[in-house]
């Protein structure tokens, strides 16, 4: 409800604010359902690795390299917030580039 009222233009210079450096990057698409299933089974490192299909290990080079890119920290509930808010905006604006599973 909080996303639908805000424009969509707004909404994707949200997404480009945050998102972007991960977009400006070849491994964008890997690095976005890493994300995505991180946040989504609540920073369950074998739980999201497991619906990504990789390894644990490989769960975390991502969600660090999602750190280090984007410059939010997953032990940070309000930098976990930003990123769940601009996934969700995208899905919102058409804007997603997360990749058929």
């Amino acid at each position: 409800m909080l996303l639908n009222a805000v424009g969509p233009d707004a909404l994707h210079a949200f997404t480009d604010a945050v998102l972007g450096p991960l977009d400006a990057t070849d491994r964008a698409a890997e690095l976005l359902r890493g994300l995505t299933a991180f946040l989504e089974h609540n920073g369950q490192w074998a739980a999201a690795a497991a619906a990504s299909h990789v390894h644990r290990h490989t769960m975390r080079n991502r969600i660090e390299t999602v750190e280090r890119l984007t410059g939010r920290r997953m032990d940070s509930a309000q930098d976990r917030h930003e990123l769940w808010l601009a996934l969700r905006a995208r899905d919102i604006t058409g804007l997603s580039t997360e990749p058929a599973k």
